[in-house]
């Protein structure tokens, strides 16, 4: 029906006041409905997975140099301790803080590069009983050089230190448990951490690091590689920011199982995406027994493998020093899967600054060294002089 002209604006007075209402209910409208539905789940973030818990490592800087903080300029104690050192020969010993809160007796190796931010570097990691030492005892199949200085020799830079409760560090009151064992992957995570601060003041590069562990210690790095949060990073869903630094696992004469760090659980999580080599002697029963175990799951990187060095009962730092077979294999994995790698120094924020003390540099004087060099040149050329005026 039509309406006409004396209805028209009635019917425009009931359409506003019923626009006008709807618009007075709506936000009521709107509360109820979100009442009504589910909470949305909140995005995993880094630090969300309780079964694991995240470490604190490097991140690596988006744009630009570091922030100050992250360089860490309030005062080198290595550079205040050795202003004059020779980095080639250097050898810094310390008390290297931990993230619970102790100290270890540690050793560290500058590069002997002329670039260190393009230097390469290892972690060394000793076996149950045994202090950091092993890698400083000479070796006569590397004319004479201990593990350390070979590497250091190969333009890597080096670091040793003894785990708690062993070498220089205190001695517990009671024998160490499997727990205690294997909370020591802290120990490794603050070694990493010093190494993050070394690398952002450029005197190594760490996106060219590696670890190589001995017996026990083979287990441990294997334990520690494999946890969230550490040198790895996480892959997905559970990814975080962090780059993955380490770059190779060198795990020498490793146990089935360590204190319950089980070497067939620990490799199989990150097999496929980190580079390692397990190596000891093909009689010693069961080192060898261990590494036929995992050998499948490694080799199905195309750059690891299993070294079973020939005709050799040997193992850990023993096998290093005695069986002239069983370091190449070792150095030319290095070479190939850390120390050529093409990744450029970039800068890291230092999430975790790690203290250290007690720090006594060994090795030549740069300044007196020049010197000498000078009074060589003086005596030569006096010489000559006296050689003329003949």
């Amino acid at each position: 029906m039509a309406l006409d002209g004396k209805s028209r604006p009635l019917t425009r007075v009931v359409v506003v006041a019923a626009v006008m209402a709807l618009l007075v209910a709506l936000p009521a409208i709107q509360a109820q409905q979100q009442q009504q539905q589910p909470a949305r789940p909140k995005a995993m973030g880094p630090n969300d997975n309780k079964k694991a818990p995240k470490k604190p490592g490097g991140l690596r800087v988006p744009v630009g140099a570091p922030p100050k903080k992250a360089l860490g300029r309030r005062g080198d104690p290595i550079a205040k301790a050795s202003p004059d050192a020779d980095p080639a020969t250097a050898v810094v010993k310390f008390q290297l803080g931990t993230t619970v809160g102790d100290f270890l007796a540690a050793t560290y190796y500058p590069s002997a590069k002329l670039d260190p931010s393009t230097a390469p570097v290892v972690l060394l990691v000793h076996g149950k009983g045994r202090s950091s030492q092993d890698f400083d005892e000479p070796n006569k199949h590397m004319e004479g050089k201990s593990i350390a200085e070979r590497l250091r020799q190969d333009g890597y830079a080096v670091l040793s230190f003894d785990l708690r409760g062993h070498g220089l560090n205190p001695r517990p009151t009671k024998e160490l448990t499997a727990k205690d064992w294997q909370a020591m992957t802290a120990d490794l995570q603050s070694a990493y951490l010093f190494l993050l601060d070394r690398h952002n003041r450029r005197e190594l590069n760490l996106a060219k690091f590696a670890v190589m562990g001995l017996e026990a210690g083979a287990n441990l790095a294997a334990h520690w590689a494999a946890e969230t949060g550490a040198a790895v990073a996480s892959p997905p869903p559970n990814s975080d920011p962090r780059p993955t630094d380490l770059a190779a696992l060198v795990l020498v004469s490793p146990l089935v199982d360590s204190d319950g760090m089980k070497l067939d659980v620990d490799v199989p999580l990150f097999a496929y995406r980190l580079p390692m080599i397990l190596e000891t002697g093909e009689n010693e029963a069961v080192t060898a027994g261990a590494a036929k175990a995992v050998q499948k799951v490694i080799e199905r990187n195309r750059q690891s493998k299993v070294a079973l060095v020939k005709d050799s009962g040997l193992k850990s730092d023993v096998l290093l020093r005695l069986d002239p077979k069983a370091n190449e294999p070792l150095w030319k994995f290095l070479d190939t899967t850390v120390k050529l790698r093409r990744d450029e120094w970039e800068g890291r924020y230092n999430l975790s600054p790690i203290a250290y003390r007690d720090v006594k540099v060994f090795g030549k004087n740069k300044e007196k060294e020049k010197e000498k060099a000078k009074e060589k040149e003086k005596e030569k050329e006096k010489e000559k002089a006296k050689d003329q005026e003949k």
